[in-house]
């Protein structure tokens, strides 16, 4: 967590990339921050070295709460699912992994779970 934090911090959601290469945590802080501070609730990005060491390479801000994220088939997206923040939003993975964020959100009633449909895919999920 950012330095000059005094809130508790509750991991998620841990999943590495397609590549093995990057590990990402996201972060959820209590009590939540408040609005303007200096550190915010983060998605932290980790290097992992082929012994399976880890490197810190970055936290990216994101909204109130991220329930679960989910990271696309190529390693080029992912989504955060803001589960008191209500919304889905999408941050684009930069050359080094790093999620960086877009202007593209949708807005969802408390997200608990995301997943990536295959092109093509239609219908209802669970239905026979």
């Amino acid at each position: 967590l950012p330095v000059g934090s005094n809130c508790a911090v509750y991991t998620s959601e841990c999943a590495l990339g397609p590549s093995a290469k990057r590990l990402y945590v996201a972060n959820r802080l209590y009590p939540s921050p408040p609005q303007g501070a200096a550190f915010s609730e983060s998605i932290a990005t980790f290097a992992v070295d082929p012994a399976g060491s880890l490197e810190l390479l970055a936290h990216t801000s994101v909204h109130q709460h991220p329930r679960h994220f989910k990271i696309d088939p190529t390693g080029s997206w992912m989504l955060v699912g803001a589960l008191t923040g209500d919304r889905v939003d999408v941050y684009e993975l930069d050359d080094h992994g790093v999620p960086q964020p877009t202007e593209q959100s949708l807005l969802v009633p408390s997200p608990a779970h995301l997943l990536w449909l295959e092109p093509g895919l239609s219908g209802t999920l669970g239905g026979s």
